[in-house]
């Protein structure tokens, strides 16, 4: 570049053009320079005698950054050197060394490493990523031999090609030499097994997590009511207003056995009331429809001691030193049946009818029990002598099994007695009382399947029996605490899934009895509430507000 004149300016994109010249003679741009070698810089020689006689072409060749020149193919000092195609080796196998040129040293061969020491090689990882152990995706499984290998488009594997060593082939694919069988698609079947085995087990440990208890439907109807409250607690549906008299509360209350129909008893709040005792009446209404009243009746006495609705909801028993039979059928009139009848020494008695209602149990203030034939209304009759009793203990609760031979008796005693009705004529004692209560025993209930007995104690406790031998009755896991005060009734759910409770803390409970031995509470008691009732279906639970207003609560 120094004889380029001063004047003249140089750009370092320009192409420059010279003319070829003979090797070793001076040409326009004086004396031929020795070439200098940079320690950057790769020589490449061609061997000696190989080197192609310069023509008179001119060829052009590119300045790049770096220093490096590209020709543009024809032959000159700046092009590099290019070897004979008529001296190339033949095609030979790419691991065996090339003969060397005429004139080349031998290369000799590179030594061959030992072995690793370190056991068999890693396998070689599965083309784009496949880890599966079923047949490579892209495989052509209706028709192996027209694989087309990836990076090769429309070029066929020849038959006999093997697949890579150690990647499974599809059936009838030929394994490749050394590496596995082809694999059974019966192992595919295994995975989704494996799948369905894991989502069995995360469903069980899912429902023991949130405390769900797969039960069986009892009633064909949909969910048990255990199971309804399980995921949806009571939801008040209708309030029926308290009795237009404010000197009068809610004695009792009970379902038709149809639930058709819903019948209070109001009798007065205090021992020197003097107005008379009514009954109102309501026509139960589905769809969640508020029930219409239907009639309202009074009897001319001041309170229904003693009072004991028939199951058909046609009768009612009711007094304080006798009973009376009443003709309730007519909502708006209330009629006598019979002359009183079962006259005993003091005030108050606790009176039931039997599921089939044709007989009625009368225990008397000392403790002891009469059974009434009560078939025929108008003229009931005793089946048998008095029996129990004999002690300072009082009936507090009695309640029939639903087959009618058996009567559960609960004391002021803290003990709960069981007795044989089965011949009216001649009760007889079960075994050995029931203890564990340390209070009297207020209420005792059966469940539908008569197996289950609950008992209600002064002792803010509850415990359920197995009684599937009445004569054998054992106690069902531990008490169920959760009241602040006694205990004053327990009534099982239609499906004997459900026990509702209540006390003088007028706050009612709902417990999950399904496992009568793995009781537990469900949901948040109901409060201000005391006395509960279920519909015959199941589906309604009926209390009674401390403002004496009558609230329905859908279960499910």
């Amino acid at each position: 570049m120094a004889d380029t004149p001063a004047s003249t300016p140089f750009d370092p994109d320009e192409t420059i053009v010279r003319p070829a010249s003979a090797p070793g003679t001076p040409g326009p741009f004086g004396p031929p320079e020795e070439p200098t070698i940079h320690a950057d810089e790769t020589l490449v020689q061609s061997a000696p005698g190989e080197r192609p006689e310069p023509s008179g072409s001119s060829e052009e060749a590119t300045i790049r950054p770096g220093g490096s020149f590209a020709g543009t193919g024809a032959h000159g000092p700046f092009a590099a050197p290019e070897e004979s195609t008529a001296r190339l080796a033949p095609d030979h196998p790419w691991n065996t060394p090339a003969p060397a040129p005429g004139g080349w040293p031998a290369v000799a061969p590179l030594p061959t490493p030992a072995p690793a020491p370190h056991g068999p090689p890693a396998p070689t990882p599965a083309p784009y990523g496949w880890a599966s152990t079923g047949p490579e995706p892209w495989r052509n499984q209706s028709n192996p031999a027209g694989y087309v290998q990836p990076g090769q488009p429309g070029q066929p594997v020849p038959p006999g090609y093997p697949g890579s060593a150690g990647y499974p082939t599809s059936p009838g694919y030929p394994a490749a030499p050394g590496g596995p069988a082809a694999r059974s698609s019966r192992r595919r079947f295994g995975r989704w097994g494996f799948i369905v085995v894991v989502l069995a087990v995360c469903v069980v440990l899912g429902a023991a997590a949130t405390g769900i208890t797969i039960l069986a439907t009892r009633d064909g109807k949909g969910p048990t009511t255990a199971q309804a409250l399980i995921t949806t607690p009571p939801s008040l549906v209708a309030q029926l207003p308290a009795d237009p008299d404010r000197s009068r509360t809610v004695y009792s209350f009970a379902f038709s056995a149809d639930g058709k129909r819903l019948a209070v008893a109001d009798g007065g709040t205090t021992a020197d009331y003097t107005g008379q005792a009514a009954l109102r009446q309501w026509e139960m209404k589905g769809g969640g429809a508020t029930p219409a009243e239907i009639g309202r009746s009074t009897i001319a006495r001041p309170d229904w001691w003693g009072v004991a609705f028939a199951p058909d909801l046609r009768t009612v028993a009711v007094g304080i030193s006798d009973v009376v039979l009443l003709d309730i059928h007519d909502p708006a009139r209330t009629t006598a049946l019979s002359e009183p009848f079962a006259h005993h020494p003091g005030v108050g008695h606790r009176a039931l009818f039997s599921p089939d209602g044709d007989l009625l149990a009368i225990a008397t203030p000392d403790g002891a029990l009469r059974l009434w034939n009560v078939s025929d209304r108008a003229n009931p009759k005793p089946t048998s002598e008095p029996f129990g009793g004999g002690g300072a203990q009082q009936v507090l609760g009695i309640d029939f099994s639903p087959d009618g031979r058996t009567l559960a008796v609960a004391s002021s005693d803290s003990l709960v007695r069981l007795w044989n009705i089965s011949d009216r004529a001649h009760p007889a004692a079960l075994g050995q009382p029931l203890t564990g209560h340390v209070s009297g025993v207020w209420n005792v209930a059966f469940s539908p399947d008569g197996k289950t007995l609950a008992t209600a104690g002064g002792d803010r406790t509850i415990r359920l029996w197995d009684v599937s031998d009445p004569a054998r009755p054992r106690p069902l896991g531990p008490p169920l605490t959760g009241h602040a005060g006694g205990v004053l009734a327990v009534r099982f759910s239609p499906d004997g899934t459900v026990l509702a409770s209540h006390g003088p803390d007028n706050v009612v409970h709902l417990w999950n009895v399904a496992d009568p031995a793995h009781a537990a509470p469900l949901g948040q008691p109901l409060a201000d509430q005391w006395g509960a009732t279920f519909s015959p279906d199941g589906n309604t639970l009926a209390t009674v507000g401390i403002d004496n207003t009558i609230r329905l609560w859908r279960l499910r």
